[in-house]
């Protein structure tokens, strides 16, 4: 489970970590902006108020999660999730 404030040695180990976390619930997503120093996902759904935000802060020297809002669209949204379908994601499931 990912959650805010949750941080990560590198700012490469937040994109997967965060991708394997919605996957694994079902969840579809796309990445709005992603960098060396932010990972920001939203919802394919431009009405939904989903969004991860993973940030590298100095200060903890560690990539952060610093927002988090929940998906708020319909179920059928994620259905046929490109992402599920990756072979990197599948990979690990066989």
């Amino acid at each position: 489970m990912v959650q805010i404030t949750d941080s990560f040695e590198t700012m490469a180990k937040a994109p997967e970590a965060i991708t394997r976390f919605l996957l694994n619930a079902g969840q579809s997503y796309k990445v709005y902006k992603g960098d060396s120093k932010r990972y920001i996902l939203i919802c394919k759904d431009k009405d939904c108020g989903f969004k991860i935000r993973a940030s590298y802060l100095k200060k903890h020297e560690a990539a952060v999660i610093t927002i988090l809002k929940p998906h708020t669209c319909s179920p059928i949204v994620h259905f046929e999730n490109p992402h599920a379908s990756a072979v990197s994601y599948l990979l690990d499931r066989h």
